[in-house]
C-alpha cells in the first residue's frame, strides 16, 4: 500500500514537472523571449548569448531550480538561428533540453515585420531514486533509476515593430507559440506511464517613450495555457532610464509578485536582478525566488550605441 503511495506521489510531481519543462517560472520573460517563443530568433541587431539562473521558493530543500542559455544570431536575407538549452531540476528529478531555433522574418508594411521560427531537439528526464528518503526500505521494492529521451518540435510566430518615427518610436510585440506539440508517453521499467501536455504561449508588450528618450516604460504580459491546467498569467512593467538602468515590479496570477532591476554595463552587457515573493500558502516556508540574467551582445556595435533600444 505505500508503494502505492509512492507512485501516486512520484506521478503528482512528474506532472507537474513536466507542464513546466520548457515554460518554466522564468520572472524575466520579457528578456529571454527566444525561450518560449522561436520565431523572436534572428530579430535581435546583434548576436546575443543569454545565460539566467533561478531558484524557486529558497530554504526548502529539493525545490526547483533553472538553469538556461541561449543564442541568438540574426542572419541575411531574413534567417535567424539560434540554440536554446535548458535544464530543470526539482527533488529527485532533472530534466535536460536541448533544441535548435531557425526562424525567417519579413516585411509585412514599412514599420511592421513578421517572423516564423520552428524548434526542435531532444528531450531528457532523468530520475534519481537514490535523493529519494525511503523511511522503511522493507515495505517498498527496490526503486531503478528513471531515465527517458524523447524528441521535441516546437514553433512560433513574431510580430514586431522595425520603424522609428520622427517623434517618438513606437514599438510593440506580439507572440504567439508552441514550445513543443510532440507528445510521448513516457513509460517507466514497471509501465508507471504519463503524458505531457501541449502549451500555448501568448507573449506581448509595448515600448512609450518620451520626446528626450531617457524614459521608455515597458508593460509586457505573458499568458500561458495548458490542456487540462487553469491559465497561467504574468504581467509586468519595467521603466528604463537613460538606456541605462532599469527598474520594474511583476505579478503572476495567485502566485507571487517580483521586483526587478537591472542595468547595462560597457554597452555590451546587461545584468538583471528578479525577486518574487510567494503570495500563496507556501510563503511561510520559504524566502522567495531568486533570478539572475546576464545577456551578452557580440560582434560591431553601431555608432557605439547600445544595440537594444526596442528595449525589449
Amino acid at each position: 500500500m505505500k508503494y502505492f503511495y509512492l507512485k501516486v506521489l512520484i506521478f503528482c510531481l512528474l506532472s507537474k514537472f513536466s507542464l513546466a519543462q520548457q515554460d518554466n517560472q522564468s520572472m524575466q520573460y520579457m528578456y529571454a523571449v527566444q525561450r518560449y517563443n522561436p520565431a523572436y530568433t534572428g530579430t535581435v541587431t546583434n548576436i546575443e548569448v543569454i545565460t539566467s539562473y533561478t531558484k524557486q521558493w529558497l530554504g526548502i530543500t529539493g525545490s526547483p531550480q533553472t538553469f538556461s542559455f541561449l543564442f541568438n544570431a540574426p542572419l541575411r536575407k531574413g534567417l535567424g538561428l539560434g540554440l536554446s538549452a535548458n535544464q530543470d531540476e526539482l527533488g529527485a528529478m532533472q530534466e535536460t533540453q536541448i533544441t535548435a531555433d531557425i526562424a525567417y522574418r519579413f516585411k509585412v508594411t514599412r514599420m511592421l515585420t513578421l517572423s516564423f521560427g520552428i524548434k526542435g531537439g531532444l528531450d531528457m528526464l532523468n530520475i534519481n531514486m537514490d535523493k529519494l528518503n525511503v523511511f522503511h526500505q522493507s515495505e517498498v521494492p527496490s526503486l531503478n533509476q528513471i531515465s527517458n529521451l524523447s524528441p521535441t518540435i516546437g514553433a512560433g510566430t513574431f510580430l514586431y515593430t522595425t520603424k522609428r518615427t520622427k517623434r517618438k518610436q513606437r514599438n510593440f510585440y506580439l507572440g504567439l507559440s508552441s514550445p513543443n506539440f510532440y507528445i510521448p508517453n513516457r513509460t517507466t521499467e514497471d509501465q508507471f506511464s504519463y503524458q505531457d501536455k501541449i502549451q500555448v504561449n501568448l507573449l506581448a508588450g509595448c515600448v512609450f517613450e518620451n520626446n528626450t528618450n531617457k524614459i521608455k516604460i515597458k508593460p509586457a504580459a505573458m499568458i500561458r495555457y495548458v490542456n487540462g491546467a487553469p491559465l497561467s498569467w504574468n504581467l509586468s512593467t519595467n521603466i528604463m532610464f537613460n538606456e541605462i538602468l532599469i527598474a520594474g515590479l511583476g505579478y503572476q496570477w495567485k502566485s507571487g509578485i517580483s521586483v526587478f532591476i537591472g542595468t547595462h554595463l560597457q554597452k555590451r552587457l546587461f545584468i538583471g536582478y528578479t525577486f518574487d515573493y510567494n503570495t500563496t500558502a507556501l510563503r511561510s516556508f520559504n524566502y522567495g525566488t531568486h533570478e539572475v540574467l546576464l545577456r551578452v551582445k557580440l560582434g560591431k556595435l553601431n555608432l557605439g550605441k547600445i544595440q537594444s533600444s526596442r528595449f525589449f
